[in-house]
């Protein structure tokens, strides 16, 4: 293990662990760096790893029939809930106590059935599906959407898969949290019943991001969480990863609802042959400004912005007030002298923008959270696309 400083730690410097438990089931670790510590004694070798996994894929489990998934978590996660859970204790077959209250939330998207359960003082979130052989690309799906309407940041502590070919149950190293995020989730969590309208939200997302199963995680999904992730960090981190977050969105997903015209580009060109011609300029010149008007071509953030103020699906203070904040943290122009107030209003209103890109793009209509104005209030979005 003879590394260099600054270098990528390379592929054959990792080990995978093989374990067995006194059951005799099998263990597998991946990618871990094992260190070794000498003494009079002998040697002893340690290593770190993130996930353990249990594979029993090949053993069979008769007694199901489509896929069950459950997410298990070492802590319990606030979450809008909707069904009475009752609880009687019996002793000597009469009634000793009897308790009653909401205890889950059920939900359904596509064609999943869905449930979070705070009953055991840990959450559980459940889903189930007819379909056998749902995909690890699709259990990720789930939690990409889980965390999604919760911004939630942290990672399940337990994973059990069970299909009719066997479970595979993954455990993973989940540290206590001690740094909450800024940045909230769409829709707030309150006891208010408007907060039901977080599982049509997550409807909309997972139906959205099941479009895509190419890569093991939604391009869109990592984009929410460098979001929510910002949230921990100085505000100014924040404000900054929010305003690069909102062109990142705006320039891979929405960049066709904006055509450059003919017009332009007519005017490119002609430009471009003049620069070309003319003998007055030099060629370091030439070259820097024909690389500038061959750039006018793509659309920038700005402008699809724009066309989304034409439509009227985008409030046009929000759009201001992104381009105040982007410019100045891309330019280093904020003043850490500045009122706080204001550029605090300043980034939970560009974190409203991008959640508004977000619903558009998968086209959602129903109720957010205004965290631009004091009190956070809650409002209707209903900008649409098509």
């Amino acid at each position: 293990m003879n590394w260099q400083a600054g270098k990528v730690i390379e592929e054959d410097h990792y080990y995978d662990l093989l374990a067995h438990d006194v059951s005799g089931e099998a263990w597998r670790a991946k990618r871990l760096l094992p260190d070794r510590s000498s003494g009079p004694c002998g040697s002893m070798i340690t290593a770190r790893f993130q996930e353990l996994e249990l594979d029993q894929s090949e053993a069979g489990h008769p007694n199901i029939k489509g896929t069950s998934v459950n997410f298990y978590f070492d802590e319990i996660i606030k979450v809008p809930l909707n069904t009475v859970v009752r609880e009687e204790s019996i002793v000597n077959e009469k009634t000793r106590s009897l308790s009653s209250g909401l205890k889950l939330a059920r939900f359904s998207s596509l064609d999943l059935s869905f449930e979070v359960d705070n009953s055991s003082g840990k959450t559980i979130f459940r889903a189930a599906s007819e379909d056998p052989q749902v995909t690890n690309v699709q259990i990720n799906r789930i939690f990409e959407s889980f965390c999604f309407v919760l911004a939630y940041t942290r990672s399940w502590s337990a994973l059990v898969v069970s299909r009719p070919a066997g479970t595979v149950c993954r455990l993973r190293a989940v540290g206590p949290e001690h740094i909450k995020t800024r940045a909230f989730p769409p829709l707030h969590i309150s006891h208010d019943s408007v907060t039901q309208t977080v599982w049509s939200l997550f409807d909309k997302y997972f139906a959205y991001v099941n479009q895509n199963l190419d890569a093991p995680y939604h391009p869109l999904s990592v984009l929410l969480r460098t979001v929510a992730e910002s949230g921990k960090a100085s505000l100014d981190v924040q404000a900054l990863t929010l305003s690069v977050s909102v062109e990142k969105l705006l320039m891979e997903e929405m960049k066709g609802l904006y055509d450059v015209s003919e017009d332009l580009v007519r005017n490119i060109r002609c430009a471009s042959q003049l620069i070309t011609e003319s003998g007055a300029l030099d060629a370091p010149f030439r070259k820097r400004t024909l690389g500038a008007l061959g750039a006018m071509k793509n659309p920038r953030a700005k402008d699809v912005l724009a066309k989304l103020r034409q439509r009227g699906v985008i409030d046009g203070e929000l759009i201001k007030t992104y381009g105040e904040l982007r410019n100045k943290m891309a330019h280093g122009a904020h003043d850490p002298d500045a009122d706080i107030q204001d550029f605090f209003n300043q980034t939970n209103t560009v974190l409203v923008l991008f959640y508004q890109l977000v619903f558009l793009l998968m086209g959602y209509v129903g109720s957010y959270t205004d965290y631009g104005e004091y009190g956070y209030p809650t409002k209707e979005f209903s900008g649409k696309l098509a």
